[in-house]
């Protein structure tokens, strides 16, 4: 069986009830228990019980137990299926925000609230076509702020497909959106795709082998 490549979001504002949190509390592995308790700001517990409730309706859509996660050596999750078919799974929040993306193939995703990026951290982390790219497409300094959040997620997105995180250079990934390439330095980084999402104040990244992931969001 193909699993079928789904992306899945949730607002976790409905978590500032103590019994809704409770209740969903309680379905949680001890690994997303711990993960959940490492959070000292409420806002950060709510965030990783919202990620942990998509991993949950996610494997329960697949028939998979949600205590069947494992960790590679990088720290990237996937599930062990016990010799079923292979199934992989990303998570990112933000704000008030949790997205995940399952698939049958190796997946990234990153979600951000839109903000402003100041311009130390602009020439940090962006190249200088894709600052030109985005001031030469913006009209006005909320769609800049735009454009730069999106375009961060897509590099997020990169980053955990790869599954090195931030030991990749986020400037040395170029996305060229015009050629919809991708490329990490010199080289061309091929077979590897961006679809990009919108929620309300929010930009949403999947990073896949397919030019085309899934055509909307989920929500939970």
């Amino acid at each position: 069986m193909t699993t079928c490549n789904r992306v899945y979001a949730i607002n976790v504002d409905f978590l500032n009830d103590k019994e809704a949190f409770a209740y969903w509390y309680d379905k949680m592995p001890s690994y997303r228990k711990e993960k959940i308790d490492s959070y000292r700001p409420d806002d950060g517990k709510r965030l990783s019980l919202g990620a942990g409730i998509i991993l949950y309706k996610g494997c329960s859509n697949e028939g998979i137990k949600p205590d069947a996660v494992s960790f590679l050596e990088n720290g990237k999750p996937y599930i062990d299926n016990k010799g079923g078919n292979s199934f992989e799974f990303n998570l990112s929040h933000s704000g008030s925000v949790a997205v995940g993306a399952f698939s049958d193939k190796k997946v990234g995703i990153d979600v951000e609230e839109i903000k402003a990026f100041k311009e130390n951290l602009i020439n940090y982390v962006f190249s200088p076509k894709e600052i030109d790219y985005v001031r030469a497409n913006s009209r006005n300094s909320q769609e800049e702020n735009s454009l730069f959040t999106s375009l961060w997620t897509m590099k997020e997105s990169i980053m955990k497909f790869v599954g090195k995180g931030l030991a990749m250079d986020p400037k040395k990934i170029f996305i060229d959106q015009e050629q919809e390439r991708i490329y990490y330095g010199d080289s061309e980084m091929t077979d590897t795709y961006i679809t990009k999402y919108s929620i309300d104040g929010y930009a949403v990244s999947v990073c896949s082998e397919c030019k085309q992931f899934s055509e909307a969001i989920i929500f939970i």
